[in-house]
């Protein structure tokens, strides 16, 4: 055991939370597993190959002290664990949402214009960073992301918006120890530079993104499996 990398501990502990949270509190929430696996092929791998892009266009690099050497796609095979580990804690997130929350979704037009002016923000704002590889990608997916959610109507759900909101803690916690050791070392010409407790911001809307498709598609697949 303390032959583990950093960041596979750090992957160990993402998973174990909500694994033993649903052994003792949630069981039903195994029954999900095949909805999150189909979401894992559609979602996890496009952001596996995202991740493998930006990884050789030198946008960030990984510190040899805090990962393995063993490669895949250019990855360490922590980066590829931690596609499966985050969104299954994130998940198990929603799914206890989803049971506390009966409610289908929130009906505010004011909620859906300001998204709308969200999106459109965020898509003049990539063209603004264009010159910023990192930026200018994450803006432009959280731009067109925005859009698709609330046609999906996806995003007033309840359960999206809270399980969204709570996923950002253990977010920020485990991504604030990555980024601060630093497992993940940033390429400053290619994000704005901003960061919040260590976190570029990027971080927050390339999570905004990943977790927002994965609880899309996983409320497809949940109800058709």
């Amino acid at each position: 055991m303390k032959n583990l990398s950093t960041y596979l501990w750090v992957n160990l502990f993402i998973f174990l939370f909500p694994f033993v949270s649903a052994i003792i509190l949630a069981r039903d929430f195994f029954k999900t597993i095949p909805a999150f696996s189909l979401s894992f092929l559609i979602v996890g791998l496009f952001f596996i190959a995202w991740d493998s892009f930006f990884t050789n266009k030198k946008v960030w690099e990984f510190n040899e002290a805090h990962v393995m050497k063993f490669r895949i796609f250019n990855l360490p095979l922590e980066e590829i664990l931690f596609f499966v580990t985050a969104p299954f804690g994130c998940i198990f997130i929603y799914s206890i949402m989803d049971n506390l929350l009966k409610e289908s979704n929130i009906n505010f037009n004011l909620l859906k214009y300001f998204f709308i002016f969200s999106s459109i923000f965020f898509l003049i704002a990539a063209l603004y960073f264009r010159k910023k590889l990192y930026t200018f990608v994450v803006f432009l997916l959280t731009g067109f992301s925005t859009i698709l959610f609330v046609i999906s109507g996806i995003i007033f759900y309840k359960r999206f918006i809270f399980a969204m909101l709570i996923s950002y803690l253990p977010f920020m916690i485990f991504n604030g120890i990555l980024t601060t050791l630093p497992v993940v070392k940033y390429n400053n010409h290619h994000i704005i530079g901003i960061k919040i407790f260590n976190i570029p911001l990027e971080d927050f809307f390339y999570n905004f993104n990943m977790l927002g498709w994965y609880f899309l598609i996983f409320n497809i697949f949940s109800k058709i499996l």
